[in-house]
């Protein structure tokens, strides 16, 4: 039997933010998370990174692989941005420098010189009560999750 188009996709919308929650609680059940979940619009996203330096959690992906590493980034005024990981990987430098720009639907999009092959890579940013989730737009997979305390204001990275 086959969903009408609205119900479908309200239907579709309640497991995908069901499916990322859990994903999460499973990455990181060491963490309190509250149950309710908010995508937030290009405005939010712009003030939370804005001219701030961010932390996320130990588990992060690159490449497509989840990793145990933390990401330290700041996002610049200006659009541009620079990233390190707490762990060199293997092939990548553990460094990088960017762009990252907001979509009008939220997407918070990065371009790095050098990880991800130097390509756009936008993220759907999710919030709870404590912190931000990060999915990847194209594949719709978990990529990283940040408290909200581990937002500072100004370039924290020097």
């Amino acid at each position: 039997m086959m969903f009408g188009g609205t119900i479908y996709n309200q239907w579709r919308g309640f497991m995908k933010k069901w499916i990322i929650l859990f994903s999460v609680l499973m990455g990181a059940s060491s963490l309190s998370f509250g149950a309710s979940m908010q995508s937030l619009d290009k405005e939010k996203v712009n003030k939370l990174f804005s001219d701030h330096t961010l932390t996320t959690i130990s588990t992060v992906t690159l490449n497509g692989k989840m990793a145990k590493n933390t990401f330290t980034g700041f996002f610049g005024k200006d659009g541009k941005m620079t990233g390190q990981l707490a762990s060199k990987p293997d092939t990548l430098p553990q460094g990088d420098k960017g762009v990252w720009k907001v979509k009008d639907n939220g997407q918070l999009c990065v371009t790095w010189e050098h990880w991800e092959s130097a390509k756009e890579v936008c993220m759907d940013i999710y919030q709870t009560k404590n912190m931000l989730i990060f999915i990847n737009a194209g594949t719709g997979k978990f990529e990283s999750a940040a408290l909200l305390e581990h937002f500072k204001e100004g370039d924290q990275m020097n």
